[in-house]
């Protein structure tokens, strides 16, 4: 939990102070240029999905692999549409195969804090980064409850 926390925390910090906040965490990739945005995938994606895996729960383990697959589908504005597909799939689903895991657990009030937070976040600039980071803090302090 603390390794997904630092590299989650570093890897938006690094961005937000560099670059500013992005429409969302993955507009990163282009913002970053190609000598930085291997980061993207490295340290976002496969450092937090990765390390997900070793969670006891197949709801973590496929979360994990749907994170995985937005590092390796970085070029979501292509002309590909199925990039684009792979990409927002591999982040819904991680957020949600996550929240849902918790939830099994008993584990409710990330789910809920989502909901709402997402709600009040619908008019904020550059929300889906807001959002995001929402999910990944939620989820976090879920995570933080069932296994500390």
């Amino acid at each position: 939990i603390l390794l997904e926390w630092l590299l989650f925390t570093f890897y938006t910090t690094y961005v937000w102070m560099k670059y500013g906040v992005q429409k969302s965490i993955s507009e990163s990739w282009y913002t970053m240029g190609k000598s930085e945005n291997w980061m993207f995938t490295v340290v976002f994606c496969w450092g937090i999905g990765v390390s997900m895996f070793f969670y006891d729960s197949i709801w973590f383990v496929v979360g994990g692999s749907f994170l995985t697959f937005v590092g390796a589908a970085t070029s979501f504005k292509d002309r590909w549409d199925t990039t684009r597909h792979v990409h927002n799939i591999g982040a819904s689903g991680c957020i949600t195969l996550a929240l849902a895991g918790l939830a099994v657990e008993g584990i409710w009030w990330p789910a809920v804090a989502m909901v709402a937070g997402s709600y009040l976040l619908l008019k904020v600039d550059n929300r889906t980064w807001w959002i995001e980071t929402l999910a990944v803090y939620v989820i976090l302090g879920g995570l933080f409850q069932r296994y500390l």
